[in-house]
């Protein structure tokens, strides 16, 4: 007599739908700021996590690095951590603020190497 065996279901990554949800908790409230940091906090997870690289100091030294290991020119690197130094110095981000830090996010997410 041969005994069946469970098949188990592979376990789902709920993350992204998680941080969807709570993003468009932070923009319906406009709470733009929270949103834009989380964002932020985000991207920095992304680059230790993908490049072994501590963010805790974007100085040049960590902007040469990372345009190496990700192919992104030093430019759009800059403009990312500049924008987000006004966000983190700001109190009011606007609807405009957090669209130009989406688009730049975005555009290393679907370039980087």
């Amino acid at each position: 007599m041969q005994q069946s065996i469970p098949v188990l279901e592979p376990n789902e990554n709920k993350s992204l739908e998680f941080v969807q949800t709570i993003g468009r908790m932070y923009y319906i409230r406009k709470n733009h700021k929270q949103l834009a940091l989380q964002k932020i906090k985000l991207f920095l997870h992304f680059i230790n996590e993908k490049y072994q690289l501590a963010t805790h100091t974007p100085d040049e030294i960590f902007i040469q690095k990372l345009v190496m290991k990700s192919e992104i020119s030093a430019n759009s690197i800059q403009s990312i951590f500049k924008h987000a130094k006004y966000i983190d110095n700001t109190d009011d981000v606007t609807d405009n603020d957090l669209i130009e830090l989406h688009k730049l996010l975005e555009h290393f997410y679907k370039n980087c190497k």
